[in-house]
């Protein structure tokens, strides 16, 4: 009335109001939303797709390339790719959050105060010289409702991180079992020899002069077409991507130069000869068969007919059940498609897997596809606390 009015709402009004029925992450469609990949180089990209913090909104509309800062001589480190709301300037962003440079690094902590929020969409892993960054180098957190998690509507995001959890853990035994059946085998070996030894080894060692990207091996006895050879600079051992042999086998050229003063070893391990190389072979081809059985053990295949895909009104998306009597909610199910369905999840729009509350094991999708999908799946079980 008279140009006075009688109510006035400010942004934060606004804010404060999404924030109670939209939970805080990455929108779930398309599933690559905001996903990160590797470049060429030391790059890495974000893929299109938006993200909700404390009722602001991001949008990204296109691939978005980020360089990475060139890796250490010695040393590892882990970086954050982050997108964050920063209250003080009044913008949301992606950006690198760089780690520390250490022996056992660990990724940057995420920022959760009054000003500012930060949600991690990936780690990547950047070890000592490393010049280019790989996908292996890259692990997603978009899942880990711990550092980030998907939005969900009307109720806070559902937590995904005992999940993500899981899988790593379950991830990280499976290493342990492979070294334990390894440690087995291997002792086992060293008493049925009845030669006194079965590798020989040799080494040299040198301290530069001054800076240089190549030195001589100093170790006559090498062969590289038949031997094994181990570089180690300040006590590291180095990646055969991160040096190179001549054809002659006498000198080692560096991807990256060396300081003047670095410890250079070479180690070379010749095998020798004895009447117990035969149960040496025999044991490596049965433990070979021994994990081949057990990986086929886990993977199984699975078709998903048209007929199975029912809507989930509440979420406006369309779910398939594929449980299955080897699967439980402490589960975590790795989905890959076969080649000819590739397209029909990706023209579906289908996304990753999830166990729901019912403890049923559900895929999902935007749209029921055209044709049925088949997929193979393996099975890792995870122990909850």
């Amino acid at each position: 009335m008279d140009g006075v009015h009688d109510r006035q709402y400010s942004s934060g009004d606004f804010t404060r109001y999404l924030e109670g029925i939209v939970g805080s992450g990455v929108f779930p469609i398309p599933s690559n939303s905001l996903q990160v990949y590797a470049g060429e180089g030391m790059q890495i990209f974000v893929k299109p797709g938006m993200g909700f913090i404390n009722g602001h909104k991001i949008i990204n509309d296109a691939d978005i390339p980020i360089p990475i800062d060139a890796a250490d001589v010695t040393l590892n480190r882990i970086d954050r790719v982050i997108f964050r709301l920063d209250m003080v300037n009044r913008l949301m962003e992606i950006v690198i959050k760089k780690g520390a440079n250490a022996s056992s690094p660990k990724a940057p902590d995420l920022v959760r105060t009054q000003d500012m929020v930060e949600y991690s969409l990936a780690t990547i892993t950047i070890n000592k010289q490393t010049s280019a960054i790989t996908e292996s180098m890259i692990r997603d957190t978009r899942l880990d409702s711990s550092v980030c998690g998907m939005v969900q509507g009307l109720i806070q995001q559902v937590g995904t991180d005992t999940l993500y959890k899981q899988w790593n853990d379950a991830y990280d035994q499976a290493i342990k079992d492979d070294q334990a059946d390894f440690d087995e085998w291997f002792n086992n070996v060293k008493h049925t020899l009845t030669t006194s030894t079965l590798i020989r080894s040799h080494k040299h060692k040198i301290v530069t002069e001054r800076p240089t990207k190549s030195t001589n091996i100093g170790i006559a006895q090498y062969v590289k077409e038949l031997d094994i050879l181990e570089v180690y600079v300040s006590g590291l051992r180095l990646d055969d991507s991160e040096y190179s042999i001549d054809s002659a086998g006498k000198v080692v050229t560096f991807t990256r130069e060396l300081d003047a003063n670095a410890t250079v070893e070479f180690v070379v391990y010749k095998t020798v000869d004895g009447s117990g190389a035969e149960t040496v072979v025999g044991q490596v081809e049965e433990l070979e068969e021994r994990v081949n059985n057990a990986e086929n053990k886990i993977r199984q295949n699975y078709t998903i007919p048209i007929s199975a895909w029912k809507l989930d009104e509440f979420l406006n998306l369309y779910t398939a059940d594929i449980s299955d009597s080897e699967i439980t909610a402490q589960s975590m199910v790795s989905i890959n498609f076969k080649v000819m369905s590739i397209s029909y999840a990706q023209a579906a729009g289908v996304l990753g897997v999830t166990d729901s509350t019912d403890g049923a094991v559900k895929l999902y999708a935007e749209s029921v596809p055209k044709y049925a999908l088949v997929c193979d799946y393996m099975i890792v079980k995870g122990v909850t606390a």
